[in-house]
């Protein structure tokens, strides 16, 4: 992933920015043809974003934002055919504090199939909501919500739109040095079909989780984390259960 982005001061409180990003996303297990193992080659591609906007910032560092985001996704060759491109008009905003913050990112996505594609189309509202509350004591708290587009592996459906809601609590130990981070969400996956006729799904979703954080030395870290994840879905044959294990190295 390649991100850039640029800021440049107006006047007084007004800022234009602009930027881009380029994601590439690929299959590397290795376990193509082993029949136990998620295809997930049928999902690689490239994801492109371009944005650019004006910005207020108000005393107290509260910024509020709007402009417009442009979005390509190209699926590789071989991949389901799912390509889009779409113009989002987007709103941002950023409330810090000492003891509560907020952080909000909306976009009006109206994405399109590209000539060949057998993307079903998305025309929502998306985005991210974070309310952070700090008591002034060890613990700090964290409100979510999001729904965003994700494409699907099933062959009947183009892609489903996540939503949830959840709740994030985490405390630091000794100066510091090691976070404990706990955290649980509810939501559902409302999928889009190919084609008419295909019977319509809603899988409902449950998760929790835990992440341990440790700094190491100097600007490294060692982040290691367990989730559960249990979906029931209104179809038979689609409720499963997925536990998954994490360990990152990071660089601050």
């Amino acid at each position: 992933r390649v991100e850039a982005n640029l800021e440049l001061r107006l006047a007084g409180g007004l800022w234009v920015f602009g930027g881009g990003s380029l994601t590439e996303l690929e299959d590397r297990t290795g376990a193509e043809g082993d029949p136990r193992v998620t295809d997930f080659r049928r999902l690689d591609r490239e994801e492109e974003i371009r944005r650019a906007g004006l910005a207020y910032v108000f005393p107290g560092e509260v910024r509020i934002a709007v402009g417009l985001e442009e979005t390509e996704t190209d699926l590789a060759a071989g991949a389901r055919p799912l390509s889009s491109e779409g113009t989002s008009p987007i709103l941002e905003i950023r409330a810090p504090g000492s003891r509560m913050d907020l952080q909000l990112d909306l976009a009006r996505r109206d994405l399109e199939p590209v000539p060949g594609s057998r993307f079903a189309g998305f025309d929502e509202t998306a985005g991210h909501l974070r309310i952070g509350w700090r008591p002034g004591w060890r613990f700090r708290f964290r409100l979510h919500a999001r729904s965003e587009p994700v494409l699907s592996l099933e062959e009947s459906y183009s892609h489903f739109t996540e939503k949830r809601v959840g709740l994030t609590i985490s405390a630091p130990f000794f100066e510091e040095r090691l976070r404990i981070t706990l955290y649980g969400e509810e939501g559902e996956n409302e999928y889009r079909a190919i084609a008419p006729g295909v019977a319509a799904r809603t899988d409902d979703a449950l998760a929790w989780g835990a992440d341990l954080t440790l700094a190491v030395a100097g600007p490294f870290s060692f982040t290691t984390g367990f989730e559960n994840l249990e979906l029931d879905s209104n179809l038979p044959g689609f409720d499963r259960k997925v536990n998954s294990f994490t360990a990152s190295v990071g660089l601050q």
